[in-house]
């Protein structure tokens, strides 16, 4: 889906009331596969694939050197405005038997690159009551793949491998569409088409985020961006340029298995990079109340956790499993199995890399009121897997990960008021909370069982970073307030903040019960990082009449009842091993934290305010809980391990 709209260079457009430049796109997609195969005398044999590769450009423009209400007595609003939505529907289900041999195979696989642009290109020259500059971007992905097989030998695998932007397609799922050589009706040997290389061949070429970006010579790479070259705009009111992505992801995957060998696998991939970025590249911004830069990057809705935090009369927290669905971003994997012989593996794992920035690049800023910066950044992922197997030999694994990156910055550079036509306010703020739930579950039942659950978050970050650029002249005053004096005012200030929460948990659980031998192997491992910095550059100078505050702060923990501090960083091992000849269980639990908060001045800046106030705080917490215990008839051992790790 392609929607572009907008002036050509260097033309001249003017309206008294408005001038509405939209680009709107929706795309709504549903694909649903399903087969079956029932093999009476041998075996049954049943696969699906739904695949979809979606690509979706909006582009909403004013060309270079174009020339918007310029005449006299033209003054009406303009408002560019592109809008991507995109929501996609995937099922793939297949069900095998026979009497010797049941096979049942679902892949769903889904490729997006949705790009929104809202942009003013170079020269260019816009007059009006209010300008907005907005680019909107909303993704709704879901995908279910179900999968059974039964028979003497009962074999099910069911994958669901979602990628949305760039980068490499997960490793998960991609033997299920390789490449295989096959002899054509003339006896030659051909090669079927890899559907996998296809698809990465797109997003390696077509489908690069940045190609919106290069053709309106926005040299700003992203999926949702508001960009404003090196244009004059002026408004009697507010100018606006404004980006906003928001996300919702929901993966299914379940496989079940039975026979006299019965197999089962579940697997879940999510790949999910995006960039969201507001920026004003060396533009001329003169308004007479507000300038507001501001890019938004969201996770729909509010963070549904997999348990629910309870207090204890002593300020522990009793943990409660809870497997509501909400409108985040979660996936789940299911696997089971059934046999003389069991095998069954579940297998989810989210990995996203996602940039937000709100910038004031160069050029001249002017507000009479306000010029806000602001960038903000939610994350609220879940993953989890859930993994049973019952028979004669039972082996069952469940495996769950997380991994989340990024960069949440705000900047203000350029000149923002200059002497003789000082502005008012400043206000340049990184916002953002990362919230991770990760669970595995895996139980197994038979004569003799081993099961195996891991539960990990690896690499969560959050990186906040406000900052007045390298070479930036910042000029604020106050206005004539009657009793208000440099302490109290709300003028004449400049207010910098890199703010946020780091939130991570894993849990897993694994019980394996035997009538003669009984092992279980537990492990949760959870390591983030928080950096919070407000930083003023090199070689800036600000002039401020009133108050200048600059505060960093970011939390690995929470005041909770009792004000008693609730670590936030938590990871927790229970596992159960039991037998009549031997039980084994190993249980571990690994937790550690690196948190950081900074407040700088850069080298040769230069600063005369009113009042100034520094303030960095950083506060961390972690807890690991590993509990195990292995009972037998004749011999048990149980090994126990937690740790915490704490850096500031």
């Amino acid at each position: 889906t392609s929607s572009t709209v907008g002036t050509t260079t260097a033309s001249s457009v003017n309206a008294k009331s408005a001038v509405d430049i939209k680009a709107e796109s929706i795309d709504q997609h549903d694909t649903a596969v399903m087969t079956g195969s029932l093999g009476v005398g041998a075996a049954g044999v049943a696969g699906s694939v739904g695949i979809k590769v979606i690509d979706t450009q909006t582009s909403a423009a004013i060309g270079a050197n174009s020339k918007v209400n310029t005449l006299s007595g033209y003054n009406g609003t303009i408002n560019v405005l592109s809008d991507a939505s995109l929501a996609l529907t995937g099922a793939s289900g297949a069900v095998g038997g026979g009497a010797y041999a049941g096979v049942g195979a679902g892949l769903d696989l889904t490729v997006v690159n949705s790009v929104s642009s809202a942009t003013v290109g170079d020269g260019a020259v816009l007059h009006g009551l209010d300008i907005s500059i907005q680019a909107l971007n909303q993704r709704d992905i879901s995908s279910m793949t179900v999968a059974g097989g039964g028979g003497l030998v009962g074999v099910a695998g069911a994958v669901s491998v979602i990628h949305v932007g760039g980068g490499d397609l997960a490793d998960q799922g991609s033997q299920a569409l390789g490449q295989s050589d096959y002899e054509d009706s003339e006896g030659n040997t051909q090669r079927e088409e890899d559907v996998m290389s296809y698809a990465q061949g797109l997003i390696n070429t077509e489908f690069t985020s940045a190609q919106v970006a290069q053709e309106v010579s926005a040299p700003a790479q992203g999926d949702t961006v508001a960009y404003v070259g090196s244009a004059t705009m002026l408004a009697t009111r507010d100018i606006a340029i404004d980006a906003q992505a928001k996300h919702d992801v929901d993966v299914n995957s379940g496989a079940l298995g039975a026979g006299a060998v019965g197999a089962g696998a579940g697997v879940v991939s999510v790949t999910y990079n995006s960039k969201t970025s507001a920026i004003s590249q060396n533009a001329t911004l003169s308004a007479g109340d507000d300038v507001g830069v501001k890019a938004v990057d969201k996770d729909e809705s509010t963070h549904t956790a997999w348990w629910l935090e309870q207090y204890e009369g002593s300020g522990q927290r009793a943990l409660e499993v809870n497997l509501t669905d909400g409108d985040d971003f979660g996936v789940q994997a299911f696997a089971g199995s059934a046999g003389i012989a069991a095998l069954g593996a579940a297998v989810a794992v989210i990995d996203r890399d996602n940039d937000t920035s709100a910038e004031i690049r160069g050029g001249s800023t002017m507000a009479v009121d306000r010029v806000d910066v602001f960038a903000q950044r939610d994350r609220y992922n879940r993953s989890a897997s859930l993994g049973a197997q019952v028979g004669a030999v039972t082996v069952g694994a469940s495996i769950s990960n997380v991994s989340n990156d990024g960069q949440v910055l705000a900047s203000a550079g350029g000149t923002i008021g200059s002497e003789g036509n000082e502005g008012s306010v400043l206000s340049v703020k990184a916002i953002g909370d990362n919230k991770n739930d990760v669970m595995a579950i895996a139980a197994a039942g038979g004569v003799v069982t081993a099961t195996g659950a891991v539960a990990t978050i690896n690499g969560a970050s959050l990186d906040l970073d406000a900052r007045i650029a390298d070479d930036a002249t910042i000029n604020l005053k106050q206005s004539n307030v009657f009793g208000e004096s440099v302490l109290d005012a709300n003028t004449g200030r400049v207010d910098m903040t890199a703010s946020g929460i780091n939130a991570d948990r894993a849990f897993a659980d694994g019980n394996s019960i035997g009538i003669g031998v009984g092992a279980g192997a537990i492990e949760t491992r959870v390591a983030t990082s928080s950096e919070a910095d407000v930083v003023v550059g090199d070689d800036a100078a600000l002039e401020v009449q009133g108050l200048l505050t600059l505060s960093a702060n970011v939390r690995g923990a929470e005041l909770g009842s009792n004000n008693i501090y609730s670590p936030n960083n938590s990871a927790e091992s229970r596992g159960v091993a039991a037998g009549l000849i031997a039980g084994v269980a190993s249980s571990v639990a690994i937790s550690e934290q690196d948190v950081s908060s900074g407040v700088s001045i850069g080298e040769n800046a230069s600063i005369n305010a009113g009042r100034i106030t520094l303030d960095s705080e950083a506060l961390g917490g972690t807890r690991a809980r590993a509990t195990g215990g292995a009972f037998a008839g004749l011999a048990g051992v149980n090994s126990i391990n937690a740790f915490d790790l704490d850096h500031y």
